[in-house]
């Protein structure tokens, strides 16, 4: 189960794991694909309408959002976002509308390649999620980045990020969720 790790290559940060396309990893990836969560298969507007819902419903501890549609789309609707990680692409295209960061009180910069999360990176998010209002602005690709809110944030706490071509997913933290992500990360060393 060692071809998580990426040992071909020498780098000064430590990777928690590199998912190489061209290795047998494919159970993972599907397993990270799969919808974890609420999924909200609707027109922008009215998953906005869903999601005011659920957010009154649930009463969540934090608001943790991943992705640059799923935050523009919170801050645009004026739902108060305590974490956010953008990239500024939207599948894999530049965005040429910036985020307004200055509803942030911190804003983070990070690099992060396509397709790892190391240690370093795993660590200051970590970091950042005890702190308020703060954005992380990804150099490279932001998405496993969200396992990171996902493990280490408190219970009731919703992580909601864009599922492309489809709607967004809402994940309310528990402690079954967290269980689960962390055999599967166990299970790649």
């Amino acid at each position: 189960m060692k071809y998580f790790i990426d040992v071909s290559k020498t780098s000064k940060k430590e990777r928690i794991f590199y998912l190489d396309r061209k290795r047998k990893f494919k159970s993972l990836r599907r397993k990270l694909k799969k919808i974890f969560g609420i999924a909200l298969f609707r027109y922008p507007n009215e998953k906005m309408d869903h999601v005011k819902d659920i957010i009154e419903l649930i009463k969540p501890k934090k608001i943790i959002t991943i992705g640059d549609f799923v935050t523009r789309s919170f801050i645009e609707n004026k739902i108060n976002v305590n974490f956010a990680i953008i990239d500024g692409y939207l599948e894999n295209k530049k965005l040429d509308e910036k985020i307004d960061v200055s509803t942030f009180n911190r804003v983070l910069r990070i690099k992060n390649p396509k397709g790892t999360l190391s240690l370093d990176n795993y660590l200051k998010v970590k970091e950042e999620l005890v702190k308020d209002n703060c954005i992380i602005l990804v150099d490279g690709e932001e998405d496993l980045l969200a396992i990171v809110p996902l493990i280490e944030e408190n219970d009731n706490s919703l992580v909601i990020f864009g599922l492309p071509n489809f709607g967004i997913e809402i994940v309310i933290v528990n402690k079954r969720k967290r269980f689960i992500l962390r055999k599967m990360i166990q299970r790649m060393f």
